[in-house]
């Protein structure tokens, strides 16, 4: 069943809010790092509006991830926020000198991206948690609808944006002091100065999700369920679920729809933790021709109660040849036989991905011939 370009956003919505897709989609994660070698991008005057016609010119459904944000971070002027560039500004050094102390982070720019990546993080001992809680009880969230408004004029009925969402207290500590010295911390029992900065971090998410409520473009993506790959279920279900349910009970308060990318990992494991959180989609579960099967009793499981956006390997689509590209992708159709999905990748596209590759997913996974 072939879907117009103008109602893909409205499909997707409603597929949200009633767990049950009327129609067939497939809706990738294309980064920035996809786009910069096609010719023209970097020219573009609107980067974003060049996305959008590139996944019309496919067929699939627009999904622009990080993008509409509802809300900034304001500083106080009490905290200096400082960056030294290194590398011819591939490595920055980023300082925060306050009245209490100062804290330096490292990390790695990757321009392909458009993204960083910490390779020094900002807490090193528990010494540094009153400068870091400063810093946090500095930072005031500040709507802002304006954005949300202009990325809806440039997309209109093509797709979502997944807005970042809610930075939950365990998840936002785990990369501050490094995701290896944090989860040590954490199996060995977490102390009582680590654990009194839980509610101030979330303040800050209520802030988060007070603000994302009121925005216009109603699909929020928390970036936290990923860590799923690094944790148990049981310390999932105690340090993630209960801020992930009240989040989202804020956002459905204005009929806004509550989200996460999983990035790949495996979710059977989590399964009754995924349904306490009240969230309505998970994006990017990994659809492998090993996997298929136990995916689809899931969504039949969870049919009504949470969506899941099924990813295709995005790791797969690039390596393999088209006839394997086609056998897979045909697979997993069988598989899911007459049940309508939102199909997706597991992760960002690989960049250099032929898009006749994401065209054939098109085709195939929406069933509209191939």
């Amino acid at each position: 069943m072939a879907t117009d370009v103008a109602t893909m956003r409205a499909s997707v919505l409603d597929a949200f809010r009633t767990k049950e897709p009327t129609c067939d989609l497939f809706m990738p994660l294309c980064f920035f790092d996809y786009f910069t070698d096609m010719p023209g991008y970097k020219e573009a005057d609107d980067e974003l509006a060049f996305r959008v016609a590139f996944y019309e010119s496919i067929g699939a459904t627009f999904m622009d991830w990080c993008g509409g944000n509802a809300y900034r971070g304001e500083t106080d002027p009490s905290v200096k926020v400082t960056m030294a560039d290194e590398n011819d500004g591939l490595r920055g050094i980023e300082t925060f000198e306050t009245p209490v102390g100062s804290l330096t982070q490292i990390f790695e720019r990757r321009p392909d991206l458009n993204a960083g990546y910490i390779v020094k993080p900002m807490l090193e001992s528990e010494a540094d948690l009153r400068v870091y809680r400063y810093i946090i009880e500095a930072e005031t969230v500040i709507p802002t609808p304006e954005a949300a408004h202009k990325w809806l004029d440039t997309v209109g009925g093509a797709g979502v944006a997944m807005q970042p969402g809610c930075c939950q207290p365990f998840h936002r500590l785990l990369y501050s002091f490094g995701p290896e010295k944090f989860l040590v911390m954490a199996m060995e029992g977490l102390s009582q100065t680590v654990m009194d900065l839980f509610p101030v971090i979330h303040a800050q998410g209520i802030a988060q999700a007070q603000a994302l409520a009121e925005s216009p473009i109603k699909a929020i993506n928390h970036q936290a369920s990923w860590d799923i790959g690094q944790l148990s279920p049981a310390l999932f279900g105690e340090y993630y679920v209960p801020y992930l349910r009240e989040y989202t009970d804020i956002l459905h308060e204005t009929g806004t729809f509550s989200g996460d990318h999983i990035s790949g990992h495996d979710v059977i494991p989590f399964a009754e933790q995924f349904e306490a959180s009240g969230m309505d989609f998970l994006y990017g579960i990994n659809l492998t021709p090993d996997s298929a099967a136990g995916l689809r009793d899931l969504a039949d499981e969870w049919r009504g109660k949470l969506l899941m956006c099924l990813g295709v390997d995005p790791m797969a689509l690039w390596y393999n040849d088209i006839d394997e590209c086609r056998r897979q992708l045909e697979l997993f159709r069988a598989v899911f036989g007459d049940r309508h999905a939102i199909f997706a990748t597991a992760d960002a596209a690989v960049a250099g991905t032929p898009p006749e590759k994401l065209q054939l997913a098109v085709n195939i996974l929406t069933r509209r011939g191939a």
